[in-house]
């Protein structure tokens, strides 16, 4: 108990020791044991001195030196924000130029800086000012008046935007800044992690060892990089690809993954990376993140969707918004072998594939061309002829001059030309494509290119699937094959190369030379696949006078090829379309029309989607108009009747006079 001697007195006008350390009120303590110290039956000490107290002088010198330590800190402070208003000053006057008057120039490879801005462009960190500062503070509005009146108001709102999504101003990822919180759901581990799946690729979530990366890292680029060149092998390794953008990594093993299971039920692997490229092109939607690797990873991305349109649309709206339409231009105004003339051509390559994409798509689903070519055709070739240019850039140029070819016949949703208009449109489109089909054949040659390297392979695929397509506005009327018969012989000669362009491209990919570019090929390339196989059995139904045994053949050489390519639910389209051909007695049975069955087989019940696609013969399947990323197999040698169709595939109609003496088989 507590002592009546020393400072004993005074223990009754303070808390005993135990109730001081708990800093609670010493009830009893007048008479110890205190209420707390005798239900707990502990000893009531008075032991604790009391709280030292600061005298006035003590006092005043520990204020003196607080404020002195304090007003260091702040001058320090104020150092530093001096040094830096003076750093961004002089970057905002070296590289502010009138938008109007100065070209955008080059653009850096580098992810955590804005890809896709121009040196002469500020980037997101200059661009916006300081919240005490107006818009007006830094241009004249009079001046973005006649430029770009909604610039400085823009980049305002877009470094906000940044910021409160977790990005520095430059578009970077801030780990330390609280991320909105998402409604949607994410990959478990994604989700746990919070803003991790902006920074992590496949290989560091766990989810495939790094040599199981590598091999489909090197398998996107040995299969599937030639279909779409957005990258640059030489430039875009493994660990350059890792370091700059997770989200570029991830598409790229999504797609080898996807091909790796081809029509098999989807791994785990491909769901997660799936499902991961989703959840990142999420990210850019509202955010305006602006790097070139988020514009390479949507564009890659869009065609291996189902729903590839509208991820393409918004590839294309932030290529639009990075001004990377005026790569060409300016890569043909500057000179030297610069890195700021590798940065042009990195950004010109994106533009062009997203143009061509946005053609593609446009044809595909009959759907207004979203950015017309315009300038841009002016400057593809010499793009193609830059020393720094990659040699598998000249087919994405192939292919985007062909498909220009097809729009003064592309008139989605009202009526085209017909009778004479369309005769010299025909006349005018089929001449382009050969005009276009010499000039980069001899190309190819002149670039030393063996006759049966992939480029020449695609390029006569490319001709083919032009020629096909251009020519399907002169069926306009023909029902039955004696509506054939009657047309001029002109326009019969424009048919018989559309025939005879979907014969080759169907004994192309049956043959199965290329079976493994044609597995990794993309979305819009197994759907052009059955649209073309459609539009070729309609053809033979309303001109029979073709080799309608080796179609058939053909067809199911298709058949047993497709369960190898991740085409579903097209594998079941084409056994149905087939199946109907046979019963109509449109194409004969084969002596391999067996095992084409066995391998695919119907389903187990009735899709929707079959039953949407496959309506019988009255359907004009020329209308699906099908990509132009073909494949690329060379014609097999036992099929070297159908090979002498393709020479005449330009429309142009052979000497004899009869119709059936210039087709084969007859």
């Amino acid at each position: 108990m507590g002592s009546d001697d020393g400072d004993g007195k005074d223990a009754p006008q303070r808390a005993c020791d135990g109730c001081r350390r708990m800093k609670i009120r010493c009830i009893g303590k007048e008479k110890p044991p205190c209420k707390r110290c005798a239900n707990m039956k502990l000893e009531c000490r008075f032991e604790m001195g009391g709280v030292p107290r600061m005298g006035p002088e003590e006092f005043d010198s520990f204020s003196r030196a607080t404020k002195s330590r304090l007003e260091s800190l702040e001058g320090q402070v104020g150092g530093i924000n001096g040094k830096l208003d003076d750093i961004s000053a002089f970057l905002r006057n070296m590289q502010r130029t009138p938008i109007t008057a100065s070209p955008l120039t080059a653009y850096t490879h580098i992810s955590d800086h804005p890809v896709g801005r121009p040196e002469s462009w500020p980037t997101l960190d200059e661009r916006a000012p300081s919240p005490a500062k107006s818009a007006s503070d830094d241009e004249d509005p009079m001046d973005l008046a006649t430029a770009e009146p909604f610039r400085d108001l823009t980049r305002r709102e877009e470094a906000e935007r940044l910021r409160a999504d977790g990005y520095d101003a430059g578009g970077r990822w801030d780990g330390n800044t609280r991320k909105r919180r998402r409604v949607e759901d994410a990959v478990p581990a994604v989700r746990a992690h919070g803003g991790v799946w902006y920074s992590a690729d496949p290989v560091t979530l766990g989810w495939c060892a790094e040599a199981e990366g590598r091999e489909l890292f090197q398998a996107f680029f040995d299969y599937a990089y030639p279909f779409l060149p957005v990258l640059d092998p030489k430039e875009d390794t493994w660990a350059d690809v890792r370091a700059r953008s997770p989200f570029l990594t991830t598409v790229l093993l999504y797609v080898s993954s996807r091909a790796r299971d081809g029509c098999a039920r989807a791994s785990d692997l491909t769901r997660k990376c799936r499902e991961q490229a989703e959840n990142m092109a999420k990210a850019t939607v509202f955010s305006p993140i602006a790097t070139l690797e988020t514009v390479q990873s949507l564009t890659i991305l869009s065609l291996y969707t189902a729903h590839g349109w509208r991820a393409s649309c918004h590839a294309l709206s932030l290529a639009v918004d990075m001004r990377l339409f005026l790569c060409l231009a300016h890569l043909r105004d500057q000179g030297g072998d610069t890195e700021r003339q590798r940065a042009l051509i990195a950004g010109a390559r994106v533009w062009l594939a997203l143009v061509k994409q946005s053609y593609e798509m446009s044809y595909n689903h009959a759907l207004p061309l979203q950015f017309p070519v315009g300038e841009t055709m002016k400057h593809a070739r010499a793009y193609v002829a830059h020393p720094m240019m990659n040699i598998w850039d000249a087919r994405t140029v192939v292919a985007l001059e062909l498909l220009v070819v097809r729009e003064p016949l592309f008139h989605p949703g009202s009526g085209g030309p017909s009778g004479p208009e369309l005769d010299e449109m025909l006349r005018e489109a089929n001449a382009k494509v050969a005009e276009v089909y010499e000039h980069w054949l001899e190309y190819y040659h002149r670039a030393g290119l063996p006759s049966d390297h992939y480029l020449l392979r695609e390029l006569r695929s490319q001709r083919a699937y032009c020629v096909m397509y251009a020519n399907a506005p002169a069926w306009q009327g023909i029902k039955t094959p004696e509506d054939v018969a009657l047309l001029p012989r002109e326009r019969q000669g424009w048919l018989t190369a559309a025939v005879r362009a979907g014969a080759y491209l169907i004994a192309n990919i049956g043959a199965g030379e290329q079976a493994k570019d044609s597995e990794y090929a993309n979305h819009s390339f197994h759907a052009g696949i059955i649209a073309t196989a459609r539009y070729l059995i309609r053809m033979v139904e309303v001109f029979p006078a073709c080799d309608v045994y080796q179609v058939s053949l053909d067809l199911d050489k298709l058949l047993i090829k497709l369960p190898q390519y991740p085409s579903h639910p097209f594998t079941g389209i084409l056994r149905r379309a087939v199946e109907r051909a046979r019963a109509s007695g449109v194409l004969p049975t084969t002596n391999i029309s067996a095992d084409a069955a066995a391998a695919v087989p119907p389903p187990a019940e009735s899709s929707p989607l079959l039953e949407q696609w496959v309506t019988g013969f009255s359907t004009l399947p020329w209308t699906d108009q099908p990509t132009v990323q073909e494949n690329s197999v060379v014609w097999p040698e036992d099929l070297s009747i159908l090979a002498n169709w393709f020479a005449g595939m330009d429309g142009t109609p052979a000497p004899e006079g009869d119709l059936g003496n210039w087709l084969p088989g007859t």
